[in-house]
């Protein structure tokens, strides 16, 4: 007899066997994985994105499976996620908090489910706003005054992360060198944030070159180098000068550097006496080797308005090549206080510079004219056909459209003025107002630094850059009368003269001193 407890126990088995029997249906398997996001993702780079993308798990017949499992990851574009699930869901499943990478472009994330290929899901990262405009290409390229820089110098503006902003205005401008742009002075960033500047003619004169380029509130600069290896340098000494008069000069001798273009032989300065040698007085003795020539100037009271308005020239000169170590400019402060009120001190102080560097110093060939060496770059001297013969010079006069007898058979040079004046500059009736005649133009008239001087000096052995010079043709009609043209400046023919200063010593490679007067 079967008990009671022991019949249940068979009854529940009998049932579960039943039932076991009568579900055989298995969960369908996944047989796609698809994109369950139609649209674009688009983001910001280094954000998360608003709305992720999700993906649909579904079985043979289309239906969508739920709680299979699922790996979801980063794949590329170096984002992160967070949050992501590791079972789908039925219906569309989100990848979880997706932010993206911090490089603009595509960003992807993979899911995979066994047995299936692998979901790839895109999203596009855009920069984020503009943080830094730099210097892309084309900075620091060294380059002669007065030309343009062959190396295209491009901009970029970009985001925190350096992802380039497109479609962005630039405007260039140069903000320092005197120098100039050619072309449109705006442009539109390109697809990587790039934006290259017009073309950069470089000022004619040795200091910083600089253009910049400006979008919104960024701004790059980019820097030009002079080529030159020509280093003069100014110092002042005695009364302190104002220093909107010392800008001309410091000026003068950087258009200087940038004319002429050669390295000095340095030259060691062993307990120099500079200032009994060449009248500095006040400045110290000198322990210090010239890489290429100091030019020590003053400004300070001598006779007043008119009259004596500067002494310049070489002081020390190098054995042999002549080229000078030290110069001297000496200004009356009167005269200067006029020129600087009239906008004229700037073009005096680069006449009386190119004195120091030799023009009309190293070559006169009136009275007393020194060096012996170089006087035969003059003849006639003190006559109706004084000129400078210099071969490099007279061949400019030519080409400046100067006639055979203004350049022919050397440049005609003063015939009148005192001995600061005569042979030692340009015929002010045949040269007019360029910079090196003898007598100083009216107000307003510009006063070009032609190829014709600067030539001058290529003919006392300097290696030059004609870049440098500014327009200047010579004049085809016959000059005005001295009288007429100092009458028109207000000025008498004997007043504002200048005293050229001649060399007093020579010094060796060694440092080895010579007087020479």
């Amino acid at each position: 007899m079967i008990s009671t407890a022991r019949a249940g126990a068979l009854l529940l088995t009998t049932l579960a066997l039943a039932c076991s029997k009568g579900d055989s249906t298995a969960p369908p398997k996944p047989a796609s994985l698809e994109a369950g996001t139609t649209t674009t993702l688009t983001g910001t780079v280094a954000a998360t994105l608003a709305v992720p993308p999700t993906f649909i798990v579904r079985s043979a017949t289309g239906a969508i499976l739920g709680n299979v499992a699922v790996t979801v990851a980063v794949s590329g574009g170096g984002g992160a996620l967070t949050g992501a699930p590791t079972r789908s869901q039925d219906g569309p499943t989100p990848v979880g908090a997706w932010k993206l990478g911090t490089i603009a472009g595509v960003n992807t994330i993979t899911v995979t489910v066994a047995g299936l290929p692998a979901l790839t899901l895109t999203a596009t990262g855009a920069p984020d706003v503009p943080n830094a405009a730099t210097v892309a290409s084309g900075n620091n390229q060294i380059v002669p005054a007065g030309t343009t820089v062959p190396g295209v110098i491009a901009f970029k503006l970009a985001d925190k992360f350096g992802n380039g902003i497109a479609n962005a205005t630039a405007s260039f401008q140069v903000t320092a060198g005197e120098g100039f742009l050619s072309g449109t002075a705006s442009v539109v960033t390109d697809a990587n944030g790039i934006a290259n500047a017009p073309a950069w003619t470089l000022g004619k004169i040795n200091v910083a070159q600089q253009v910049s380029a400006t979008a919104g509130n960024l701004t790059a600069v980019a820097t030009a180098i002079i080529s030159s290896q020509y280093r003069a340098e100014v110092r002042f000494f005695g009364p302190t000068p104002d220093p909107s008069y010392a800008a001309a000069f410091t000026r003068a001798v950087n258009k200087l550097n940038a004319e002429i273009t050669g390295a000095m032989t340095p030259v060691p300065l062993v307990n120099f006496d500079v200032a009994s040698i060449c009248a500095t007085t006040g400045v110290p003795i000198l322990n210090e080797t010239v890489q290429t020539m100091i030019v020590f100037v003053t400004i300070r009271p001598i006779d007043g308005v008119g009259r004596i308005l500067a002494a310049s020239g070489p002081c020390i000169i190098r054995s042999g090549t002549r080229f000078p170590v030290i110069g001297t400019m000496n200004f009356d402060v009167a005269d200067v206080a006029q020129l600087f009120a009239n906008g004229q001190l700037n073009d005096v102080a680069l006449h009386e510079m190119q004195h120091v560097g030799g023009y009309g110093t190293l070559w006169t060939c009136g009275p007393g004219g020194f060096p012996p060496a170089l006087a035969s770059l003059c003849i006639n001297p003190s006559t109706d056909s004084t000129a400078f013969i210099g071969l490099n010079a007279t061949m400019a006069c030519t080409q400046l459209g100067g006639s055979l007898a203004a350049c022919t058979p050397g440049v005609l040079l003063e015939n009148t003025g005192g001995q600061g004046t005569i042979n030692s500059h340009w015929r002010k009736a045949t040269f007019r107002a360029e910079l090196m005649t003898g007598f100083i133009s009216s107000v307003g008239t510009v006063m070009p630094l032609s190829v014709l001087t600067i030539a001058s000096l290529a003919d006392l052995g300097y290696a030059v850059n004609n870049n440098v010079a500014d327009a200047y043709a010579v004049a085809s009609a016959v000059g005005a009368s001295l009288r007429t043209l100092r009458s028109a400046q207000g000025l008498a023919v004997e007043d504002a003269s200048e005293e050229l200063l001649a060399p007093r010593a020579e010094v060796t490679r060694e440092g080895r001193v010579t007087r020479l007067r």
